[in-house]
């Protein structure tokens, strides 16, 4: 893969490892889906059709042994389109990946938070970081035992409080 390369501890391809680089690396999907642009015979800034592999002569219309096509897929030749791929690769491609401070999905997390605020000002604050999709904080209105006091927000992550 050019510019990225993905390490699994596991002997399965595309096992638990991999998944956790993606989490971890907020840039890591991206240079994949650059990789798999470039796999695909696109180029993987502009999306630029090549039409073909590296050192290949006959040119590939929809897959071809270079990008999709493998003998274990044999079956689904012809469903393969490499075409079909390249605008969700190339928006992969400029994309970031950042993890939920918490289990719940964000919009789920947000109203719970929203619920919890203790003024508008509160609200307006975390409706203005949805709309930039900037991290939530993980908690609103937690009491700080030690410091006897409650911020409007913790980011339990990053030990901050707002």
């Amino acid at each position: 893969m050019t510019g990225a390369t993905f390490c699994s501890n596991e002997s399965a391809e595309g096992g638990a490892g991999v998944l956790r680089q993606l989490i971890d690396d907020p840039k890591a999907l991206g240079a994949l889906a650059r990789a798999a642009l470039e796999l695909c015979h696109f180029h993987p800034e502009t999306g630029e059709d090549r039409r073909k592999a590296p050192g290949a002569r006959e040119e590939c219309e929809a897959a071809c042994y270079a990008c999709l096509m493998s003998y274990g897929n044999q079956p689904d030749h012809l469903q393969l389109d490499r075409q079909s791929v390249r605008p969700l690769l190339q928006r992969l491609a400029g994309g970031t990946v950042a993890a939920s401070p918490v289990a719940l999905p964000r919009a789920e997390h947000l109203a719970q938070i929203r619920r919890q605020c203790g003024s508008d000002l509160e609200r307006s604050w975390l409706d203005w970081m949805d709309q930039r999709d900037l991290r939530l904080p993980s908690r609103a209105q937690f009491f700080v035992e030690a410091c006897r006091t409650r911020p409007d927000f913790i980011y339990d992550e990053h030990h901050a409080a707002i």
